[in-house]
C-alpha cells in the first residue's frame, strides 16, 4: 500500500515536472515566434524603406533637369535662341554722329531690341531715336547673339567678347537708318545702326 502511494507521488512529480518543462518551452517558442515575427516585419519595412529611397532619388535625379530649367524659365524670361541684325559697319569705316542709351531686352522672336531711355545733348534729332521709343538695332559686322551658362541672353564682338547682355543698360553710337525688312524690325519704331566698338564687359 505503502508502495502503491509512492509510486503515486512519484509519478506525478514527474507528471509535473514534465508539465514545466513543456510550458516553458511552449512559452519559448511564443516568445520566439513573437520575435520572428517581428524580425520579419522589420525586415519588410527595410527592404520597403530601401526601395522607396531608391525609387526617390531615381525620380529627383530626372525631374532635376526640368526643374532647373524651369526655374531658368521663370527667371530668364523667353527660352528661344536669341538673335540680333548683324550689319556691316566695322572699325574704320564713316560713322554718323547719333548717340543713344538703351535698356536691351529680348522680345518674343528672340530678337535683341532695345528702349531708348537717354539722348546725348550733342546728338543730332536726325540720328538719334526720341526717349521712350522702341527700336530695332543694327549690330557692326561679326557680332553675335547666344545665351551665357545662366540662360542670359548675351551679344559677342567679332572678337567673341560679351559686350551685352539683356535687361542692361546699354550706350552706343551711331544713327537712326533705313529700314531693311528684318524679322527683328516688327513692333518697332525705328532702326538704329551701332556704329562704334562697343567695350567689352569686365
Amino acid at each position: 500500500m505503502t508502495k502503491d502511494i509512492e509510486a503515486i507521488i512519484r509519478r506525478s512529480a514527474h507528471e509535473a515536472a514534465t508539465s514545466e518543462v513543456s510550458t516553458r518551452d511552449f512559452a519559448a517558442d511564443a516568445i520566439h515566434s513573437a520575435e520572428g515575427r517581428a524580425l520579419f516585419r522589420r525586415r519588410i519595412w527595410s527592404v520597403l524603406g530601401t526601395s522607396f529611397t531608391v525609387v526617390h532619388i531615381i525620380i529627383g535625379v530626372s525631374l532635376w533637369p526640368q526643374i532647373t530649367q524651369r526655374e531658368k524659365v521663370q527667371r530668364f524670361g523667353t527660352r528661344v535662341q536669341p538673335r540680333l541684325i548683324a550689319g556691316a559697319w566695322k572699325t574704320g569705316d564713316t560713322a554718323l554722329l547719333g548717340e543713344v542709351r538703351v535698356r536691351l531686352y529680348i522680345d518674343s522672336k528672340g530678337c535683341f531690341e532695345g528702349v531708348s531711355v537717354m539722348l546725348s545733348s550733342a546728338s543730332p534729332a536726325s540720328a538719334s531715336p526720341a526717349p521712350d521709343q522702341t527700336i530695332a538695332i543694327v549690330w557692326p559686322r561679326g557680332y553675335t547673339a547666344s545665351r551665357n551658362q545662366d540662360g542670359q541672353a548675351i551679344i559677342r564682338d567679332a572678337s567673341n567678347k560679351i559686350v551685352a547682355i539683356e535687361n542692361s543698360l546699354l550706350g552706343f553710337g551711331g544713327g537712326l537708318g533705313a529700314r531693311i525688312g528684318d524679322v527683328c524690325e516688327e513692333g518697332t519704331i525705328s532702326t538704329f545702326y551701332v556704329q562704334q566698338d562697343i567695350p567689352p564687359i569686365n
